[in-house]
């Protein structure tokens, strides 16, 4: 499910939800559905469903999601069509080079179209836009020691560089 992020909202990556493995089963629609009739060791009365990728849609934001993730997403196997000519605009590497990508709309023009020095009024129009954030994966600090951490273990308190 994708959300809205209100102007001056701030988002939490610990917020309860977001997974940072979960990008695929977003792309697919993938979800746990439990069946107890059906429990076997393997299986433990779940079954994972995965969402057919609609080739008929119109939705512009959930089209650039899947061209921009088409690998990550299971590429022609999932979505059955070819990926021939919006090759360039595939960024699934971004995430693995430490890069977040925020995917969403504007309700600006980014633009206008004349015709014979005449405006021309679209029915509609919506401008897409994808951002690159660099993100530090540092590995979590160790929690600072207690008192009683420090009272079982005096050597976490040493300052020797003996």
């Amino acid at each position: 499910q994708l959300q809205t992020l209100d102007p001056g909202a701030v988002w939490a990556s610990n917020a309860p939800g977001v997974y940072a493995s979960d990008l695929k089963a977003l792309l697919n629609g993938a979800r746990v559905v439990q069946d107890e009739s059906s429990q076997t060791v393997s299986n433990r009365g779940s079954t994972q469903v995965v969402t057919p990728y609609d080739a008929q849609s119109t939705n512009v934001q959930d089209i650039l999601t899947m061209i921009s993730f088409y690998r990550f997403s299971g590429g022609a196997e999932y979505v059955g069509l070819s990926q021939n000519q919006l090759r360039h605009m595939e960024i699934s590497d971004t995430i693995r080079l430490n890069h977040a990508v925020l995917i969403g709309h504007l309700d600006v023009a980014a633009g206008g179209l004349r015709l014979n020095d005449q405006q021309i009024t679209p029915a509609g129009q919506q401008t897409l836009v994808r951002l690159f954030l660099p993100v530090d994966r540092r590995p979590a600090a160790a929690p600072a020691q207690t008192r009683e951490d420090l009272e079982r273990n005096p050597s976490l308190n040493s300052t020797d560089n003996n």
